[in-house]
This record gives C-alpha cells, sequence and structure tokens, in this order.
C-alpha cells in the first residue's frame, strides 16, 4: 500500500514538474519552398511544457443577477453590455437590466451612474439611463455611452450629460442635442477623440466632433453589403464597432466591414470555411491588428491574414472558467483590451465580466513570405508561397505561464522555373494596380485561379477562345492583395495584383 501511495505521489510530481515549466520548441531543418505550391505544414516539436492560450478567469460578478456593489466577484449585474477601460485602469460596465453604469476599481464594483430608468442628466446616481449599450472611454476619461436615441457623457467625477441627441428617433445631422440617433448601438473614440456610433436603427454609422457636432460618416441607410465611400456604401446592420491604432473602424455587419479615416468603406475577406460571423455580437481588435469577435457561446480570433481559430469557449451555454475551448459562456457581447492585451468579456446571460489571457502561443520575426502564416496557438506553419524568397532566419518565439523558448527556422522560397520562362517570357499584365477589369496579353491562358492573401480561392476563370489576349473581371472583389494563378500551354505562374 505505502509502495502504491509513493508511485501515484511520485508520477503526480513528475506530472507537475512537466507542466509547471517554459516550452522548449523546434522546427528541424532548412526548408525550402516552391512558389506557387502549396507547402506540407511545418509542425513543432515541443518538449517542455505546453503552451497555454486562452486562459479563462472570472474578473467580476457572481452569476447571481442583481445590481449589487461590493467584492469583484461577489458583487452582481444584470445583463452587462458595453464595456471599456480608461487610461487609470478603471473598468466602466454597462449593467443593462438596471439602466446603471458600473465602475470596477482594484477589485471593487461600485455604481458609478444612473438608479433607474429615465434620461435625467445629474451626477453619479440622481442622473438615469433607459437603454445603455455601448461604452468608450476618451482621452480625458469621460465615458460615452450609447442610450437609446441619445449619446451621453460622464466626466471622471461622475457628472451625465446629454452629449448628443434630442431624445427622439432620426437621423438629423446637427450639433449635440440638435442632432437625432435611431437606437445607437456600438461606439468608438479615435485618437483625435472623434466619436463613432454605430446608429442601427438608421443602418449607417455617425461621427461626432469633440465640439458635439453629428454627421452621417458612412452607410445611406438603405440596407445592404455595398463598399464605397462615405454615404455611397450600405450595411445591413450597424452593431459592435472597433478601432485600430492608425483609427480604421471596423463594423460587424454579418461579415466584418471596415472604414477607413476617409470613410472608404471596403469588406475584409474572412475564410469562413469552418465559422460564419453571422451571429457576431462584440468586436474589438489589438495592437498586432489581431480582431477578436464574439458568438453565441465563444470568442473567436481573427489573424491579420484572415484565418478564424477559436480563442476560448466550448460551444455549450455553460459558465465555466478553464483554458481556451473548456471554458464556458453565455452570449457574450461587447469586449475591451488593457494595456497587457488581455481580453475582457461582458458575458452577458452568464451576468459576469470575464478575463482571457491573449498573452502566449506562438510568435514569429519577421514576417513569413508573402502567403504563409503561423498558426499563433498551435505553432503550425501552412500556405503557399507567392513570391520567391532568399534563404532567412525567421525567430519563433514560443510562450506560457511559465516562460518563453525560442528557436529558429530558416525558410527560402524558390521560383518556379523550367518551361514556364518561356511561356510566359512577353505575358504583359495590366493595370496593376486595377479598379476592376485586368488584361492578360501575349500568353494563350486556359485557366486563371485568384486567390486572396490567406490562400483562399476568390474566383476562377477559363479562357474558351483561341486568343493571346484574356480580360478578367475582378469588380466584385473587395479591395486588397490578390494573386493570381495563371495555366498556359502546360505552364503555370502566380502573379500578384493590387484591387483598388
Amino acid at each position: 500500500m505505502k509502495q502504491t501511495t509513493y508511485l501515484f505521489i511520485t508520477c503526480l510530481l513528475l506530472q507537475v514538474n512537466i507542466f509547471a515549466q517554459a516550452p522548449n520548441i523546434s522546427y528541424g531543418t532548412q526548408q525550402t519552398f516552391t512558389v506557387g505550391k502549396t507547402i506540407t505544414p511545418l509542425q513543432p516539436i515541443n518538449t517542455g511544457g505546453p503552451i497555454t492560450y486562452g486562459t479563462v478567469t472570472t474578473f467580476a460578478g457572481s452569476g447571481v443577477q442583481g445590481s449589487t456593489d461590493g467584492n469583484a466577484t461577489s458583487a452582481s449585474f444584470n445583463y452587462p453590455f458595453g464595456i471599456a477601460i480608461d487610461s487609470q485602469g478603471n473598468m466602466y460596465v454597462a449593467d443593462y437590466f438596471y439602466a446603471k453604469i458600473r465602475k470596477v476599481k482594484t477589485g471593487t464594483v461600485t455604481t458609478f451612474a444612473g438608479h433607474s430608468y429615465g434620461s435625467v442628466d445629474g451626477i453619479g446616481t440622481a442622473a438615469s439611463f433607459i437603454e445603455p449599450y455601448g461604452l468608450a472611454v476618451d482621452s480625458q476619461n469621460n465615458v460615452y455611452v450609447t442610450d437609446h436615441y441619445n449619446i451621453r457623457k460622464i466626466t471622471p467625477s461622475g457628472t451625465v450629460t446629454t452629449f448628443a441627441g434630442n431624445g427622439t428617433k432620426g437621423s438629423l445631422d446637427g450639433i449635440g442635442t440638435a442632432a437625432s440617433f435611431s437606437l445607437p448601438y456600438g461606439i468608438v473614440i479615435d485618437t483625435q477623440n472623434n466619436i463613432y456610433v454605430g446608429d442601427s436603427g438608421n443602418g449607417n454609422i455617425r461621427k461626432i466632433t469633440p465640439s458635439g457636432t453629428v454627421t452621417t460618416f458612412a452607410g445611406s441607410g438603405i440596407k445592404g453589403s455595398a463598399d464605397g465611400t462615405g454615404t455611397s456604401a450600405s450595411f445591413n446592420k450597424t452593431g459592435s464597432l472597433a478601432i485600430d491604432k492608425s483609427n480604421n473602424i471596423y463594423v460587424l455587419d454579418n461579415k466584418i466591414r471596415k472604414i477607413t479615416p476617409q470613410g472608404v468603406v471596403t469588406t475584409l475577406i474572412i475564410n469562413e470555411d469552418k465559422y460564419s460571423l453571422a451571429n457576431c455580437r462584440g468586436i474589438v481588435i489589438d495592437a498586432s491588428n489581431n480582431i477578436y469577435v464574439s458568438d453565441k457561446y465563444s470568442i473567436q480570433q481573427i489573424s491579420p491574414q484572415g484565418v478564424i481559430r477559436p480563442l476560448a469557449g466550448g460551444g455549450k451555454n455553460v459558465f465555466s472558467d478553464g483554458i481556451g475551448t473548456d471554458a464556458g459562456f453565455y452570449d457574450p457581447s461587447f469586449m475591451t483590451l488593457d494595456t497587457s492585451n488581455n481580453l475582457y468579456v461582458a458575458d452577458t446571460r452568464n451576468h459576469r465580466i470575464r478575463k482571457i489571457k491573449t498573452v502566449g502561443g506562438y510568435t514569429i520575426s519577421p514576417e513569413l513570405p508573402t502567403g504563409l502564416y503561423i498558426d499563433s496557438s498551435t505553432g503550425v506553419i501552412r500556405g503557399v508561397p507567392y513570391v520567391a524568397s532568399p534563404s532567412t532566419n525567421y525567430t519563433i518565439t514560443a510562450t506560457n505561464n511559465f516562460g518563453t523558448n525560442t528557436t529558429t527556422v530558416v525558410i527560402s522560397i524558390n521560383s518556379n522555373l523550367g518551361v514556364e520562362d518561356i511561356v510566359f517570357k512577353n505575358m504583359v499584365i495590366y493595370p496593376n494596380p486595377t479598379t476592376g477589369e485586368v488584361n492578360i496579353n501575349n500568353v494563350l491562358v486556359e485557366k486563371v485561379n485568384v486567390y486572396n492573401n490567406v490562400g483562399q480561392l476568390v474566383k476562377t476563370s477559363s479562357n474558351k477562345e483561341s486568343t493571346n489576349n484574356t480580360s478578367l473581371q475582378l469588380n466584385n472583389l473587395p479591395t486588397g492583395t490578390y494573386y493570381l494563378h495563371i495555366d498556359a500551354e502546360n505552364a503555370h505562374t502566380v502573379k500578384q495584383i493590387i484591387k483598388q
């Protein structure tokens, strides 16, 4: 019996020791690939501690519906939605059901503003809200709230005023309370303290200057999905918003739409083969341009290359803390990030605020050759290289809760030489960049496959006429970088083209 117990304890200690250590990774010898050919995925070997990514804990809320202040995990919320963090690290939560704005500071939850339903301005709990949804904080730590038909402002000292909106449904541009909104929802603030609001009832994006001037920034107000500039674009629904470090705005609109500071609206190309964005409710973007979206039961991460992978949540309407897909959410909505890139989620139907550790996984430097990418959770390198690249050392870093480890992998991309040099010697492709039509001249094209920058096939065109001049239409594709895989006379080549 003693010997069995000893063996059990020894095995347990060995297991704990394995898990409680930094990773130790390697990728093997130099890798050489060829332009236009899908690579055999590079799998890391890890002989150290496992890579943990997406550790979920409860930051605030007991899970009991209510509005009790107190210690973070003893306090209660009732359908939390909007969530934002100021420069001092204070968190603000739009507690929808009781129409209050709650504040979480150093582990304590208090009621910052609001006491019951209404639209009364005032100080702290003397003020009232009707339907507080989205929250955003400016550079002066003022909090802005989308509230039914108004945009409310709360100063750091708790003074609540109506910043924009006359309290009635409408779409009037104007100054302050002369303007009108229809169920504003998402809200973000740029580096110049301009406010952008997803005016969901009007189907457009409104802009509010720091002085309170309201204009329609993007969207015609007619339901649709047309890209364009300003009011020539259209949206199906203007829900949650996110903003990046360059002041580009991202809109959840069944897809993800991007709006530049100049008002140019495009649709991001996201690989949705295994996941649909149609039911997502919250969106946020980090400093590395990773996008996070929340859906019914989980949080997904979208890489800058448009690849979606699960970050946390197991697809069940349960509550549980844990790592990655072992955790559970129920109707998570708005999200925000702190300065350490920790992700905070309003877990609405669990009546809690959850915290997800996003630091960890795999990173690589410098960037891989165009067409290749690394999965930040598994470390697997895959894709189709589109351009030749000399032999280059790439440093890969793996991180878990116990430390980091780096290794180097050497990758080179060879051009696809041979008969292609003869067939495509005189080929001309123009215009490049293009706004729609592309001409491929001086070669008898058989077929062209068009891929986006994440290797997703977006268009196929066959040349049914025996002519050395081929016209390809890209009008229906969003702006961005594409790769033409051209087959001609038993030869193959890949050419990059820019769609404007």
